[in-house]
This record gives C-alpha cells, sequence and structure tokens, in this order.
C-alpha cells in the first residue's frame, strides 16, 4: 500500500511495465461490494457527480453541473507541445507534466503543488490486449503507488456498453489510504488502430468535493465545450 501521502507523475512507468509484460498483473482485492449504474456511487458528492457525468456522457445525453464549473481569474494556461488541442487552464500551484512518448502516447499529470492532488489525462495505443477495466486499475495503482498483489478498496464499478468508436469502457472508484481516486479508461477503434483514453481524479477524501467542483469540472468543461470565436 502507499506509505506516503504524495502522488507523483508514475504513468510513464506504468506504460513501460506493460510494454515489458506484454499483460497486467492485476489482482482486484475487493473489500466492498462494488455498485454499477448511474447515481449509484454515493461515496462522496464529487465522486458522484463525476460518476453521473461519465455515465450521461457515454450513454448520449451529455449532463451539465449545478453550476457552469469556470476556470480561475488567477489560472494559467497549459498546452500539450504536440497536441494544441489538448489544452487548457489550471490553477497557478498546479505544476502539468507533459507525457509524450513518440507521436503515439500523449497525455499531462496535472499535480498539485502539495503532491496530494491529480487531475490526469492519457492516450496511448492499445496494443497489448488488456481490458479497460485492467487499464483503469492498473493506472490507479501505479500513480498512488500500490502493487498489483496489494489489497485495494473498491467502492464502485462499472462497465459501459460500446457506442461509437467506443468499444469497452470501465470506471472505477477506489479508496487507498486517505486519499479517493475516480479512474475511466476506454478502449476505442478509429478502424485503423486501437488505443485507450484515461482520465483520473486523485485528491484527499476529505477535500474530494471541493477539488471536483473547483479544479476538475472546470478543466473538464474546457476540454469538452469549444472555445468561442
Amino acid at each position: 500500500m502507499m506509505h506516503t501521502a504524495r502522488i507523483i507523475p508514475r504513468v510513464l512507468v506504468f506504460l513501460t511495465a506493460l510494454a515489458l509484460s506484454g499483460s497486467l498483473l492485476v489482482s482486484p482485492g475487493r473489500e466492498a461490494a462494488a455498485q454499477v449504474g448511474v447515481g449509484q456511487c454515493p461515496i462522496d458528492p464529487g465522486v458522484a457527480l463525476l460518476w453521473d457525468i461519465a455515465h450521461s456522457l457515454y450513454n448520449g445525453t451529455p449532463m451539465t453541473p449545478p453550476s457552469l464549473p469556470l476556470p480561475g481569474t488567477n489560472w494559467v494556461l497549459y498546452s500539450h507541445p504536440y497536441v494544441p488541442l489538448l489544452s487548457f487552464l489550471h490553477p497557478p500551484d498546479w505544476t502539468p507534466h507533459t507525457i509524450a512518448e513518440g507521436s503515439s502516447t500523449i497525455g499531462v499529470d496535472l499535480i498539485r503543488a502539495d503532491s496530494a492532488a491529480a487531475w490526469q489525462y492519457l492516450m496511448t495505443p492499445e496494443n497489448q490486449g488488456a481490458t479497460a477495466r485492467q487499464w483503469t486499475e492498473g493506472l490507479l495503482r501505479t500513480t498512488l503507488g500500490v502493487t498489483p498483489q496489494d489489497p485495494v478498496q473498491v467502492l464502485c464499478e462499472s462497465d459501459l456498453p460500446p457506442v461509437g468508436i467506443y468499444q469497452d469502457t470501465a470506471l472505477l472508484v477506489v479508496s487507498v489510504d486517505s486519499f479517493l481516486a475516480l479512474g475511466m479508461a476506454s478502449i476505442a477503434s478509429d478502424g485503423l488502430s486501437t488505443f485507450v483514453l484515461y482520465r483520473g481524479f486523485i485528491g484527499r477524501t476529505q477535500e474530494f468535493t471541493q477539488l471536483t467542483s473547483e479544479v476538475f469540472l472546470p478543466i473538464e468543461w474546457q476540454l469538452l465545450i469549444d472555445p468561442p470565436d
């Protein structure tokens, strides 16, 4: 289990291990009954909102939060050096760590100054035959520093039906020490290649609702809504 209360950018470590092993050694280690379906993850108001928005988006009926999530007036711009569309404003005390492995793996780990909260975005080829559920748990474990052999308390999980190019989508909410983490991975195919799209939301349990309303959703909405002309 994680022995420190710090989150570090470990996505590339996970991708390297996956490429070397050819498969994921994932031990679910459930300590709580998993719940499935929209509105069935009441662990935390922030988690519940992210859970319902994710389900709504993939079910084709976009859901708007109770209040429009807007960036702060002092937020700064991040733009991925190779993918300009991956651009957004973020709080000045959060540091983006760019992920760029060739032209196929891109993303960013956005980590708060105290390393106790993170927002993650990743797109990478899927050529290992892993499921969305395996990708989600593997990336959450890697970020939180939990080995495949250690138990993880699964609070909620859901597998979403195929929609468009998305063949397999999994959501997973876990609790590790004093942290809550929600991960969502989708296996997608455009007919030419198969790739993984992943989002991660991590923070201390007592502040997860605040992180969702003040940081996670304002960033997500910037990526969902086209900028004005």
